[in-house]
C-alpha cells in the first residue's frame, strides 16, 4: 500500500468514527497523519524527500510552499500567496494530534471535526498542486 492509499484509508477511518460520534482522539491522529502521508507523497514526487527518508513535522509546510512557489515561478504562472492558506492549518492539526496522543486532555467532537475538515482541505490542495 502506498502513501496515497494510506492517506485515503486514514480519512475513511476518521470519517467513520466521526459519523459514529466517538474516538475523537483517534480522529485527530488519523486526520493529521493522512495529511502527512499525502504531503510526503507529494514531496517524494517532487524529489524533495526520499520515499524511505525522514520528514520532520516542521518541514512539511515550508517544503510544500517552496515547491508550489518554485513550480509557479518556473512555469511563469501568476501566483497569489493566499492560495497557500490551507497549509496554515497544519500547525493547528499538529497541536490537536499532540494533545490527542500525549495529553491527559481529550479532543472534543468539534476539534475532531475541525481536524478532519482541515485534513480534507489540505489533501485536496496538495492533490490539485500536482
Amino acid at each position: 500500500m502506498g502513501l496515497i492509499e494510506k492517506s485515503k484509508e486514514n480519512i475513511e477511518i476518521a470519517e467513520k468514527y466521526l459519523k459514529n460520534n466517538k474516538f475523537f482522539n483517534i480522529i485527530a491522529n488519523r486526520a493529521y497523519y493522512a495529511t502527512v502521508q499525502m504531503a510526503k507523497n507529494y514531496l517524494c514526487n517532487k524529489n524533495v524527500v526520499k520515499p524511505h527518508g525522514s520528514l520532520r513535522h516542521g518541514e512539511i509546510k515550508p517544503k510544500i510552499k517552496s515547491c508550489i512557489v518554485n513550480q509557479n515561478v518556473a512555469n511563469k504562472i501568476t501566483f497569489n500567496l493566499a492560495t497557500l492558506k490551507p497549509l496554515d492549518n497544519l500547525g493547528v492539526m499538529y497541536n490537536l494530534r499532540w494533545t490527542a496522543d500525549y495529553s491527559a486532555r481529550d479532543i472534543s467532537a468539534q476539534q475532531a471535526k475541525d481536524c478532519l475538515d482541515y485534513a480534507k482541505d489540505i489533501i485536496d490542495f496538495i492533490e490539485k498542486s500536482n
